[in-house]
């Protein structure tokens, strides 16, 4: 006796069972896939596209803090006396010879000298040294941060090449990074920068030893603006 005579021998109940697990069988590997695979495509889709818009909100919401940090460094820069001091905020240099460029937060130009400014608005305990700047958490973590000071080194070291270049040498530099969050304590120094709260630095521009005459201080202003006016970075 072959399958399909044992199966006209079982009773009615017997071949509906059979059927019933036939038929879940097809809908199990050959329907129900088709039906939640367009679905299950659409829902990756979305969460890509939610956790686009999730980074695209992270890099919206690091920019916005960045130029509120360097109003503030601004804001606090305006007390310096302006018939003292001439400040440039905002400055782009290049190089042509060595293709480096820099964008500098603030340049303040004084009988001092040229004070390069790097702002950033890091809250929470900040610990800088020329070793690494970290962040320390409420829980005790420690969170790596870019070394401002190295950076601001770099620049102000092309700002001194380039006004160098153009016959000004001799000329005092200071690099400054200044913290404008308010709440955010610092801990530590770097030897590439004086690190300090932004509401800080008009006193320590204001504090430095006087070397350059007026005049010298007019040209070197107008010379940085040409540099900053010339460049497309």
């Amino acid at each position: 006796m072959n399958l399909l005579d044992m199966i006209r021998e079982m009773p009615l109940f017997m071949k509906q069972f059979i059927c019933l697990i036939l038929l879940l069988n097809i809908i199990k590997f050959f329907i129900w896939p088709g039906l939640f695979k367009g679905h299950s495509t659409k829902d990756n889709r979305r969460g890509d596209k939610q956790y686009s818009q999730t980074e695209e909100e992270r890099k919206a919401a690091i920019i916005e803090a960045g130029k509120q940090g360097e109003a503030e460094t601004q804001f606090h820069l305006s007390y310096l006396p302006t018939n003292e001091y001439c400040i440039l905020n905002n400055v782009r240099i290049y190089d042509n010879n060595t293709n480096r460029k820099a964008e500098i937060d603030h340049v303040v130009i004084g009988n001092a000298g040229v004070f390069v400014i790097e702002t950033k608005n890091y809250s929470g305990t900040i610990h800088a040294s020329s070793a690494g700047w970290y962040r320390e958490k409420k829980n005790g973590e420690r969170e790596a941060l870019s070394d401002p000071a190295g950076q601001n080194e770099r620049h102000k070291s092309l700002l001194r090449e380039l006004l160098s270049y153009r016959g000004y040498k001799d000329i005092p530099f200071y690099s400054i990074v200044a913290i404008a969050n308010k709440d955010a304590i610092i801990m530590g120094q770097s030897e590439y920068a004086e690190v300090m709260k932004a509401e800080n630095v008009s006193a320590c521009i204001s504090h430095k030893p006087y070397v350059l005459k007026d005049d010298m201080v007019r040209k070197i202003y107008e010379e940085i603006s040409r540099l900053n006016v010339s460049v497309k970075i």
